[in-house]
């Protein structure tokens, strides 16, 4: 089996690629195999078939995408392993697919693997998504469906009981906001929910914890210059809201006898 994953490979980077069609039917006949070999105890043979993906990657380019997320669940079920003979290269290659076809597909699969219960997968997949958003340009992600699905894997990286994870949905949650600045305003914004909130758009209506906002460090500064912007549009009541939260915050710690000198 390694060896004939290896002279595949070898196919592969020596033209073989250029027959899209029938690489890909190959490449599918043979999936379970394949995946079988990358999720193999033997070390040389699961190195083998994960440099077959990257010589796949490399040569077919962005008629890989079909096959991404049929490689992936086994990529990311070896980075729950300890030893780094395994975890290395696969973490490598996930890194490679997700940077090289940049498809909001590869998005949700990736998002689900947050939930694993090994800290070092949902490590990996919080990279991945961040590897991900780095590479894009806004028109790619402005999408709504993708946008919110970013927005939960901030909420949810934020308060992950892994310290590297939380770290990773900060970075996360900066390159969000330097990709769509407005939609931060829906996510950060916290607009007492006992005011009257009939005159705000909805996209100001609060969606982060004030778990989320601890973790991801967004303060009353944050939320009042997340709202100047608000005035140009002609939405006072906004700026109001936000400077009423911001008053109350610090009304908050003043009242507090841990934050006296």
């Amino acid at each position: 089996m390694e060896q004939g994953i290896i002279r595949l490979a070898g196919c592969c980077n020596n033209g073989g690629c250029k027959l899209v069609t029938e690489m890909l039917a190959g490449i599918h006949s043979l999936l379970k195999s394949f995946n079988h070999a990358i999720s193999s105890d033997r070390n040389t043979l699961s190195n083998a078939a994960i440099e077959l993906v990257n010589s796949l990657l490399a040569g077919l380019g962005p008629s890989f995408t079909s096959l991404a997320s049929l490689f992936i669940p086994s990529l990311l079920g070896l980075c729950a392993r300890t030893n780094k003979v395994f975890t290395g290269p696969s973490k490598d290659c996930i890194f490679s697919i997700v940077r090289s076809i940049r498809s909001p597909s590869l998005l949700p699969l990736i998002a689900e693997s947050l939930n694993q219960k090994s800290a070092s997968v949902r490590s990996v997949a919080a990279e991945c998504i961040l590897a991900y958003l780095n590479c894009l340009n806004p028109p790619e992600i402005v999408n709504d469906a993708r946008a919110r699905l970013v927005e939960d894997v901030i909420k949810l990286t934020a308060t992950n009981a892994n310290a590297g994870v939380r770290r990773t949905g900060k970075m996360i949650f900066e390159a969000y906001k330097s990709l769509l600045p407005d939609n931060v305003e829906r996510l950060a914004l916290n607009v007492p929910m006992d005011d009257d909130v009939s005159d705000i758009p909805s996209s100001f209506i609060p969606s982060m914890s004030p778990t989320t906002k601890k973790h991801l460090t967004v303060t009353a500064a944050d939320v009042l210059r997340l709202t100047s912007r608000v005035l140009s549009r002609g939405h006072p009541r906004t700026s109001l809201l936000a400077q009423k939260m911001a008053s109350r915050k610090v009304s908050d710690r003043s009242g507090d006898p841990s934050s006296q000198p």
